[in-house]
């Protein structure tokens, strides 16, 4: 009786986290021009406080690695 109350609650929290969980998320790429970097960072800090203010996770990442991933933007 034991393993079968545990195996029960085991499929309901596996039942659970795929029902209810939101797995929607748009990514965007932006590779800035040397004379275009600020404008490209501000815009990027602008899109994150925007979408924080209307209450979505924001993630702005920046890259400066490897040959051709210098100043790129991802959001």
């Amino acid at each position: 009786m034991k393993h079968f109350k545990f195996k029960l609650l085991l499929v309901f929290l596996l039942w659970n986290s795929t029902v209810f969980s939101a797995g929607y998320a748009d990514a965007y790429f932006y590779k800035a021009k040397p004379w275009k970097y600020e404008e490209a960072a501000d815009l990027m800090r602008e899109g994150r406080d925007i979408g924080l203010a209307n209450g979505q996770v924001v993630i702005v990442h920046q890259q400066n690695i490897g040959k051709g991933g210098e100043k790129c933007f991802f959001g």
